[in-house]
């Protein structure tokens, strides 16, 4: 039996946050947990389980996120970024190949999104 996929969610506003979680856990997801500050979601990389995927809001609180996106791909996790400021905020060509969800989005969109990430673990 496959293990169910281990996600994370980086995001700041905890009502977009719930909404995904609970969204994910109605797919079959294991959410492994919500951070909301750049701190959080780096010790949960770097201590945490297994991560199938991650999906990544770019601003935090404190701050913007791509130091935890450079993590992500320093392991080889798949991510994407999550925002409602556009894509072209994510100018960095080392993020070129990573998806981009644009908020607000469709739960739709956020499941062609995950199955997009996961076929990048198969």
């Amino acid at each position: 039996m496959k293990a169910k996929p281990q996600i994370l969610i980086v995001e700041d506003e905890a009502i977009v946050a719930l909404l995904i979680e609970e969204h994910l856990i109605d797919l079959s997801y294991e959410v492994v947990g919500i951070a909301s500050t750049v701190a959080t979601a780096l010790a949960v990389i770097q201590t945490g389980p297994r991560l199938d995927g991650v999906l990544l809001d770019v601003w935090l609180r404190d701050g913007q996120t791509f130091t935890v996106a450079d993590e992500l791909l320093a392991r080889h996790v798949p991510f994407a970024f999550m925002t409602g400021y556009g894509a072209g905020l994510i100018r960095d060509r080392r993020f070129e190949t990573v998806p981009v969800l644009a908020k607000p989005f469709k739960l739709t969109e956020l499941d062609m999104l995950l199955s997009q990430l996961l076929q990048r673990v198969d």
